[in-house]
């Protein structure tokens, strides 16, 4: 029975044989990082978030193209062996990991931090300064990371706010208090 990561690296490597697209240029097209789709064919383990997106932008673009399909190019480098190893095992297997375990401390940049959050630049500094979303951590002059951990924290934070049910305020139907 294959995983649900060798599903999606089959189904990768199909696309790419398909339709004759380059690592970087779907890494780019679809995700928005060319590196990104190198490391995956490398090995590194994928987030859920980035297959859905691939296999969004995948049934797309053979929706425009299902048409007019390009004979694909061949790669004169030799392909890199994978390993069954991944960088971060278990980021795609059904059970959640154990959040008592301890993990490194992983810091996020701002872009994947609106990713996960749905917020915008603007709303992300403006919630930090009503002081209602995590402070980021200065790593450098120019450059800043919030920690993954409290992004996940607000998020589940969020969620439970959202699914509790308000009590609505008693009204008076008759007029008299």
């Amino acid at each position: 029975m294959e995983t649900l990561e060798q599903q999606f690296r089959s189904q990768l490597d199909a696309f790419v044989e398909r339709t004759g697209i380059g690592l970087a240029t779907l890494g780019r097209k679809a995700l928005g990082d060319p590196n990104l789709m190198r490391q995956i064919a490398r090995g590194r383990s994928p987030t859920l978030r980035t297959v859905d997106r691939m296999l969004q932008f995948m049934a797309a673009y053979e929706r425009e193209r299902h048409c007019a399909r390009d004979p694909p190019r061949r790669r004169h480098r030799r392909p890199k062996p994978r390993t069954n190893r991944t960088r971060r095992p278990g980021t795609m297997t059904k059970r959640p990991r154990n959040p008592n375990t301890t993990s490194p401390t992983r810091l996020l940049r701002r872009p994947e931090v609106e990713a996960r959050t749905g917020l915008s630049r603007s709303s992300i500094y403006q919630r930090m300064a009503e002081g209602r979303f995590p402070r980021p951590v200065p790593l450098g002059e120019h450059a800043v990371g919030w920690i993954e951990s409290e992004i996940e924290e607000w998020v589940r934070k969020r969620v439970s706010a959202g699914r509790t049910p308000k009590k609505a305020a008693p009204t008076n139907h008759h007029g008299k208090d």
